[in-house]
């Protein structure tokens, strides 16, 4: 899909755009769940990385729980990605 959508895709059908490749679907996925990450470093702490180190790796795994979600299976984004961050 293009990098710009009218209207923009929601819910199921923003992930499968992102899943597609299109960047923005991606960015727009990205930022929407940043609070997610810094949830799960809040939560488990980190040992002793340095806190931005964490929060990059937090975001590759969201980018990778970005690109495996499967909408259908039922299951909320949050569920999915938590572990993944983990």
């Amino acid at each position: 899909m293009s990098s710009v959508h009218r209207p923009a895709p929601e819910g199921p059908m923003l992930y499968a755009c992102a899943q597609t490749g299109c960047q923005a679907c991606v960015e727009r996925l990205l930022r929407q769940h940043v609070g997610l990450v810094h949830w799960v470093i809040r939560r488990t702490g980190g040992g002793d990385l340095p806190y931005g180190e964490l929060l990059h790796e937090g975001q590759i795994a969201l980018w990778q729980a970005i690109r495996g979600y499967e909408p259908a299976r039922g299951l909320a984004f949050s569920t999915y990605a938590v572990p993944a961050i983990r």
